[in-house]
């Protein structure tokens, strides 16, 4: 892993619902692969609501057709360069892959069966899960409220509270970097 020093510019520019996690030696952020797909789909909700902002489409209308989006190659290549843009910044960022075997997407599988979370936040929750029992990460850092909430209280009802901590980016700021 890339050991550089956790920076607060970083950690407090991403976008909301990235999930970072953060090493035991609390100086090694990384991320699932999965981080990837979600920036992608988050640049590309983005270019979709200002290009339909731009053609004067109502709210709704754009609400409705966010998931049948029409973006073409050119659209595509914004949101490649968007995120090289991206990683370049948040080059301290390792990308790891916790959930490497069956048993790992079954506990993704069993926190969408037994929460309210929805799969992606399932396997951000997993992969943060695994990485605690392997003693590679301790604090996972989300602004989701929702998704704290219902982590947490999946964390409790397996007696996972003392090995993950879920934390906000302010918390996060706070407790390092004050």
């Amino acid at each position: 892993m890339i050991k550089k020093k956790l920076n607060k510019k970083i950690i407090s520019s991403m976008p909301m619902r990235v999930y970072p996690y953060l090493s035991k030696d609390e100086q090694s952020p990384f991320h699932s692969s999965f981080l990837v797909m979600e920036l992608a789909d988050y640049k590309k909700d983005y270019l979709f609501l200002e290009n339909k902002l731009q053609e004067k489409w109502e709210i709704r209308k754009i609400t409705r057709q966010t998931y049948q989006k029409d973006l073409s190659k050119k659209h595509f290549e914004v949101v490649k360069e968007w995120f090289a843009d991206f990683w370049g910044k948040y080059e301290n960022f390792e990308l790891y892959d916790f959930l490497i075997n069956t048993d790992n997407w079954l506990l993704a599988q069993r926190i969408v069966l037994y929460s309210n979370l929805c799969a992606p936040d399932a396997i951000h929750l997993a992969s943060a899960i695994i990485g605690a029992v392997n003693n590679q990460c301790q604090t996972l850092i989300t602004n989701d409220k929702f998704f704290t909430r219902e982590a947490t209280k999946f964390l409790q009802a397996n007696k996972l509270m003392k090995k993950l901590h879920i934390l906000t980016v302010a918390e996060v700021s706070h407790k390092y970097f004050s």
